[in-house]
C-alpha cells in the first residue's frame, strides 16, 4: 500500500469518526419527552437516520465567522413580516441535497443523502439516501419518493408541472432516473452537466425538486386514488381536476408561509401548524435529521412565530419594544439611529453585514417594442456601440445615490461607467438625439417626442426614492423621464409580459458566482430581454442579435461545469464582462451593507461583517437562546 493511499485512508477514517455520533448519545428537546413517554412518538434513535448529519464549526457557517457552540433547547423565535411570505423563512426552510458552508457551492458534502459521487464528465450522478431519514410525519424517505417525482409528476402529461431546469442538461434534455435499490439511485444526462452539482447545493432549488413525499402525494394522483374519492377536496379548493389538486399539495419551501402547506410532510427543521391573516406559527420537526457533535437533535429552538403587520412602522415598533428576535430583510439603513438608540430597551444588537442581494438596479429592456424592429427604442438598444445605454450609465451620480439614499454606507457602482454627464451628452448627440423640444428635452433620432419610462413598485423601501433620484440624473442630460409606480401584482404581470422600457429591482448578484442564484436571467427580476430568451429556449421566433446570442452561449457553457470549479469561475468572469460591455442592467451603487436585528439572547450568530447577512436565518436550526 502506498504512503499516499494510507494517508487518504487515515484522513477518511478520522472524518468518519468526527462525523459519527452513537445512538447512546442522542438527545432531544424536552418538549418532546411527554410524547415519547406516551408512545405518540418513537424514541429519538428511531426518529433519526442511522447516520445523522452532524453540524459543528465550519459545517454551515465558514469557520472564520463562527465558533459553533453547543446550544440549549427551548423557546420561540419571534419574527415579523409585512409580506404574505417572509424572506427569513424562505432561507431558513431552503434545504439543499448537498451542503457547503455559507453561500458557496464549492466541494459540497452530502446532506440529505449520505453518499454522493459523479463520473468524470458530469453525465452521471449517484446518491445514497440516509438510511432511516424520515419525513416530518415519520414515514421513511426512500427512492420511491424520487421515482414518484420523475415518473408520476414530471413525466405525467396530465400534470402541469414539467421537468425543472435543475433536471435539464445544457441542451434542455431531462435527466434519466435509474433506481438501484431502496436507498440508492442515479440521475443520468446526455451531456456534461456539472451545474447539476451546483444546483444540488443551492437552497433556492432545494430538495423538493427531486424528493417528493410519495406516500402523501399518491392520495392526489389518479393512478393511486380514484378521482371520485378526491372530488370533494377538488371542489372545496375551487379546482377543476385531480392534477391541479396534486400540484397544490406539492409543497416547496417558498410555499411554507401559505395555509395550504399545513400538513404536508417536510424535511425542514420546523413545520407549519397555523397560518392566518395575523400570524404564521411553526413547530419543530421531531424527525429532523441533523444533530450537533454531542448528539443533540437540531433545531435547538422549539417554535417560530411570525407576526404579520401591514406597514414598516409596525415592524420598527415591534423591534424597539423587544418583540423581534431576528430581522434581516426588513431592517433598513435609514432606521439605524432608531435601532441603535433602542438596543438596550429592545434587548437586541444591531449588526452590520453584507448581503446576498445587490442594491436595486436599473434594467434596460432590450425587447421593449419587440414586434417593431424599426422602432426608436429597438434601434437604440441594437446600437453595437451601446451609446444610449452608456449615456444613461454616465448620467448616474453614484456618490449622490449613496449619500442620499444609503447614508454613504454602500460601495461604488459596479459593472457600469463612471459619472460623466458631459460625456453622456456627447454620446446622445452622436446618435442623433441632439435636437430639443419646447420644454428642453431631447427628441428621438427620428425627430419624434421621446420619453424614458421607469416602471417601479415598492419591492423594497429604497426603490421608489431611487427611481425619483435617477429621474433627476437622467433628465439632467436632457432625456424626458417619468416614473410609473404601480402595485406589486400589476408590476409582475407587466414585467412578465414585456411591457417595460426600464425598471428597477434588486437581485442576487453576490451569489451568482457560486451558482446558488441565476436571477440575472433575461426574464426574471427586472426583465431585460424576456422575448428573446423565450425564443432562445423554444428555438423559435426572431433570431436574437449577436450580443444577446453571446450571452446565451456563455450561460449555456456554464452549465457544463460546477460553478466554483476552475472552468466555472473562468466562465463567470466572461459573464461579468458581458454585463459590463452590454449594460443591460446599471448599478447605481454596489456592495450592500445590511443592518440586522439580533436578540442579545441568541447564540451561534455569525460575526459582524459576515458577507451574506440573510444567510443568518438560513442557519436558524443552529440558533439557540442563551440561558
Amino acid at each position: 500500500m502506498s504512503k499516499k493511499l494510507l494517508v487518504y485512508m487515515l484522513l477518511a477514517l478520522i472524518l468518519l469518526v468526527c462525523q459519527t455520533v452513537t445512538a447512546a448519545n442522542f438527545n432531544q428537546s424536552p418538549i418532546l419527552d411527554e410524547k415519547v413517554d406516551s408512545g405518540d412518538l418513537p424514541e429519538i434513535e428511531n426518529r433519526l437516520p442511522a447516520q445523522p448529519f452532524v453540524v459543528q464549526t465550519g459545517t454551515q457557517v465558514p469557520e472564520e465567522y463562527l465558533d459553533y457552540q453547543i446550544g440549549e433547547y427551548g423557546g420561540t423565535l419571534n419574527l415579523v413580516s409585512v409580506e404574505a411570505g417572509i424572506h427569513e423563512l424562505f432561507l431558513g426552510f431552503g434545504t439543499p441535497i448537498l451542503r457547503a458552508p455559507g453561500q458557496t457551492t464549492e466541494d459540497p458534502k452530502p446532506a440529505i443523502v449520505s453518499e454522493y459521487k459523479h463520473n468524470e464528465d458530469y453525465t452521471e450522478f449517484e446518491f445514497k439516501i440516509r438510511e432511516g431519514l424520515k419525513w416530518s410525519d415519520g414515514i421513511e424517505v426512500t427512492t420511491e419518493d424520487v421515482r414518484f417525482a420523475f415518473e408520476n409528476f414530471y413525466a405525467d402529461e396530465e400534470v402541469a408541472e414539467q421537468f425543472p431546469s435543475m433536471l435539464k442538461d445544457p441542451n434542455d434534455n431531462p435527466g434519466q432516473l435509474e433506481v438501484i435499490d431502496k436507498y440508492r439511485f442515479k440521475i443520468k444526462f446526455s451531456e456534461s452537466f456539472g451545474w447539476f452539482e451546483t444546483q444540488l447545493a443551492s437552497w433556492i432549488t432545494d430538495y423538493t425538486k427531486i424528493f417528493k413525499p410519495a406516500h402523501y402525494l399518491k392520495q392526489y394522483h389518479k393512478d393511486f386514488t380514484p378521482v371520485e374519492e378526491m372530488q370533494s377536496e377538488i371542489d372545496e379548493e375551487g379546482l377543476t381536476s385531480w392534477s391541479e389538486l396534486l400540484t397544490l399539495r406539492d409543497i416547496n419551501h417558498w410555499e411554507l408561509s401559505q395555509p395550504f402547506s399545513i400538513g404536508s410532510p417536510v424535511l425542514t427543521a420546523w413545520m407549519p401548524v397555523n397560518i392566518d391573516s395575523n400570524v404564521m406559527e411553526y413547530q419543530r420537526n421531531p424527525y429532523y435529521w441533523k444533530v450537533d457533535q454531542e448528539g443533540n437533535q437540531l433545531p435547538y429552538i422549539d417554535n417560530i412565530k411570525v407576526a404579520k403587520v401591514n406597514k414598516q412602522e409596525s415592524i420598527d415598533m415591534r423591534v424597539i419594544s423587544g418583540n423581534v428576535d431576528l430581522l434581516s430583510q426588513s431592517a433598513t439603513l435609514n432606521k439605524m439611529s432608531l435601532y441603535k438608540k433602542n438596543e438596550e430597551k429592545g434587548n437586541y444588537n444591531t449588526v452590520l453585514t453584507g448581503s446576498i442581494n445587490n442594491p436595486p438596479l436599473l434594467f434596460l429592456n432590450q425587447d421593449y417594442n419587440y414586434q417593431k424592429e424599426d422602432s426608436v427604442w429597438q434601434k437604440l438598444m441594437q446600437d453595437p456601440e451601446k451609446r444610449f445605454s452608456k449615456a444613461l450609465a454616465l448620467a448616474i451620480d453614484s456618490e449622490d445615490v449613496n449619500n442620499s439614499i444609503y447614508f454613504g454606507r454602500y460601495g461604488k457602482k459596479g459593472l457600469t461607467a463612471t459619472y460623466d454627464p458631459e460625456k453622456a451628452r456627447e454620446l446622445l448627440n452622436e446618435i442623433g438625439m441632439d435636437k430639443f423640444d419646447d420644454e428642453g428635452y431631447r427628441l428621438a433620432p427620428d425627430g419624434s417626442k421621446f420619453e424614458f419610462v421607469l416602471s417601479v413598485t415598492d419591492h423594497a423601501p429604497d426603490i421608489v426614492p431611487l427611481s425619483e433620484l435617477l429621474k433627476q440624473h437622467i433628465e439632467d442630460i436632457g432625456i424626458r423621464t417619468s416614473v410609473d409606480q404601480m402595485g406589486i401584482d400589476l408590476w409582475w404581470q407587466r414585467n412578465y409580459n414585456n411591457k417595460f422600457m426600464g425598471s428597477i429591482h434588486w437581485n442576487d448578484g453576490p451569489i451568482w458566482s457560486s451558482g446558488i442564484s441565476e436571477d440575472y436571467l433575461p426574464d426574471f427580476k427586472g426583465s431585460w430581454a424576456p422575448a428573446s430568451y423565450d425564443n432562445y429556449l423554444e428555438l423559435d421566433g426572431r433570431t436574437p442579435p449577436e450580443y444577446l446570442q453571446e450571452f446565451f452561449d456563455i450561460h449555456t457553457a456554464r452549465k457544463k461545469y460546477p460553478a466554483e470549479s476552475k472552468k466555472g469561475k473562468a466562465l463567470y468572469k466572461e459573464l461579468e464582462k458581458w454585463f459590463d460591455d452590454n449594460l443591460v442592467m446599471l448599478y447605481p451603487v454596489a456592495d450592500v451593507t445590511s443592518p440586522n436585528i439580533i436578540s442579545k439572547d441568541l447564540g451561534n450568530v455569525p460575526a459582524e461583517g459576515y458577507p451574506w447577512g440573510l444567510d443568518i436565518p438560513r442557519n436558524m436550526d443552529q440558533l439557540y437562546f442563551k440561558k
